[in-house]
């Protein structure tokens, strides 16, 4: 009985995810902010969960603010911003923080560091893209240190990429080059490698022009 309980918890969680990653993937930030706050209480050491309440709270600051000419100016009169920004810097810190940790304890758990690196680009992404701020070189190193040559062995879109696969695969493409290109360093690109146990992009550190984007591959195939 306990088994079964436990399994039917791991499976909600799990769904519960799912659910919070397709209104993230379909632009609906609000919904999908709203679902992460209950995974993150739910689920407070879940790093998948840490991860994606980090990317809605940026895209929902990136859409309250928009593509003013004075970033400064901007935010100070958008009246959702700073609470926005207290609960990212709150999240993504959090979220570092527990990568660390469990890098720190493992040093071969690739999931951790592939967040921990997700976590590193939102924030450079924010300050660097969305607020104009020459901040956030730190989270920068460590995230090309964290994401050099890493194969994204547990894809966060999983569930929804079976499915879905060449959209998935395509957001994903363009999430992590927006990512890239907002760190503004040419030696950072994001390709597409799907195969039968590994995420569609591979983020790739060399000296290399990034190469063209192709359309995507089934993922997994």
């Amino acid at each position: 009985m306990i088994t079964l309980l436990y399994a039917g918890l791991i499976a909600f969680h799990y769904q519960a995810l799912s659910d919070a990653q397709r209104l993230f993937y379909n632009g609906q930030y609000d919904a999908s902010s709203a679902k992460t706050v209950e995974l993150r209480a739910q689920q407070p050491l879940n790093l998948a969960a840490v991860e994606l309440r980090s990317s809605t709270l940026l895209f929902q600051l990136k859409a309250a603010l928009g593509d003013p000419p004075d970033k400064d100016a901007a935010f100070a009169s958008c009246a959702r911003c700073p609470a926005l920004m207290t609960a990212f810097l709150a999240d993504t810190t959090e979220g570092q923080t527990l990568a660390r940790a469990r890098l720190a304890e493992n040093p071969a758990d690739d999931a951790a560091r592939f967040f921990l690196g997700k976590l590193d680009l939102n924030y450079v992404w924010l300050q660097l893209g969305e607020l104009g701020h020459r901040t956030g070189w730190n989270e920068y190193w460590e995230a090309r240190k964290s994401l050099d040559a890493v194969l994204l062995r547990n894809c966060p879109f999983h569930a929804l990429a079976r499915s879905y696969p060449d959209l998935v695969c395509s957001m994903n493409l363009q999430l992590l080059a927006g990512l890239v290109e907002a760190l503004g360093c040419a030696s950072i690109h994001a390709e597409l490698a799907p195969d039968d146990t590994h995420c569609c992009v591979r983020l790739m550190v060399g000296d290399e022009a990034a190469p063209s984007f192709r359309r995507p591959t089934p993922h997994g195939k």
